[in-house]
């Protein structure tokens, strides 16, 4: 019987060939970030996050489908979630224990962030090019400490604290991936 294109690229007939050749996945994936670097024009953005999209969508298509395991007894669902809320309390606790003397100050990469952040919050400013001037060129960070400074005046323990908060956002994340 044959099958239509779509069905060919979409579903593998064998679990040792993949729909997408690792260089095709490779191709996108280096095609938007190359897309993505070139600041001088601002669609290369969107045409470089549609690459990304399709190295993501190729790669999770080509990976094998995981068989289903039957349901074990022996795992409670509600003690890893006890067991992972208990784990993220003593990580915020740690983070948090002393936030106000260790580090001792703020480094300058930690500064210029935290200074184009709240200049961010103070005038209502989205700089597009401009973010990429600047000493940490990552606008996802500016975007997220900007809304992190509206909850929370700036200042230096609220910068500590959105690190710590951002740094106990990977354990759960973490978790659900990998489990």
């Amino acid at each position: 019987m044959l099958k239509s294109a779509p069905q060919l690229l979409l579903r593998p007939t064998n679990l040792n060939k993949t729909p997408y050749p690792w260089p095709v996945i490779l191709f996108f994936a280096l095609l938007g970030q190359t897309l993505i670097i070139q600041n001088q024009v601002s669609w290369t953005l969107t045409a470089g996050l549609v690459c990304y999209l399709l190295a993501a969508y190729a790669l999770v298509q080509s990976l094998p489908q995981p068989s289903p395991k039957p349901p074990s007894s022996a795992q409670n669902p509600y003690t890893e979630l006890f067991l992972l809320f208990l784990i993220l309390i003593i990580g915020f606790v740690l983070r948090v224990y002393r936030l106000d003397q260790f580090p001792s100050g703020i480094f300058p990469d930690e500064g210029q962030l935290a200074l184009n952040a709240e200049r961010m919050a103070r005038e209502n400013l989205f700089p597009f090019q401009e973010i990429f001037q600047w000493w940490v060129c990552v606008p996802s960070i500016y975007y997220s400490l900007y809304a992190w400074f509206h909850l929370i005046p700036a200042s230096q323990i609220s910068f500590f604290l959105y690190s710590a908060f951002v740094s106990l956002l990977a354990l759960p994340f973490l978790y659900f991936v990998y489990r």
